[in-house]
């Protein structure tokens, strides 16, 4: 009997390693040329407020983009064009984020559901929040990774190191500009779909 069962248990258990990912809407394959992906940044939310937050506003550029739009031009080559527009109104005051960037990637063999890719990206900012004024730009290298969680649906995540020239005027202050070249880790998870 104890024979018997092992040859069971070894049988389904061949049987389910070789088995291949499969849905109504097809096989985990990564993007090819022609495909079109949009995706949104989001952060887990442990509070009381929600399980997920959007990029909120703030003095950094990387804070700047909530959506952002891939083609890709080759089964290996993207666009990306990354995207937000922020009001926020309370009371008397209101804040506003715009941000846009723009940027190309070079996308690595990886695996069948992983996609892993490096690039660089321009981008600015123009914001107010809390009565301070802000005016960014940008230039990154990056480098990160989609991952397949479903045929058309992936997670993702980027590091970056880059080059940022920020002007912050407080009201009734003079402004003051900042040059910053620093490592950066995109504190957002991507969420990704392809169309």
């Amino acid at each position: 009997m104890k024979k018997i069962t092992l040859l069971l248990l070894s049988v389904s258990f061949c049987t389910l390693a070789s088995a291949q990912i499969k849905t109504e809407a097809g096989t985990f394959t990564k993007p090819v040329a022609g495909s079109i992906h949009a995706e949104l940044s989001f952060a887990p939310n442990l509070s009381s407020q929600g399980l997920f937050s959007l990029p909120a506003l703030s003095n950094t550029l990387n804070d700047a983009f909530g959506l952002k739009f891939r083609k890709f031009t080759s089964d290996s080559k993207a666009i990306r064009v990354s995207a937000n527009l922020t009001i926020d109104n309370q009371e008397s005051n209101t804040d506003y984020l715009v941000g846009v960037g723009y940027g190309i990637e070079k996308h690595m063999k990886g695996a069948e559901r992983l996609s892993t890719f490096y690039g660089y990206e321009g981008s600015m900012a123009i914001a107010e929040t809390e009565g301070t004024k802000l005016f960014g730009v940008g230039l990154n290298v990056f480098t990160g990774f989609d991952y397949y969680i479903m045929p058309n649906i992936y997670l993702g995540s980027e590091i970056s190191y880059g080059f940022k020239v920020l002007n912050t005027k407080e009201e009734g202050l003079d402004g003051t500009t900042q040059f910053k070249l620093a490592p950066g880790v995109t504190p957002f998870l991507r969420l990704g779909w392809r169309f």
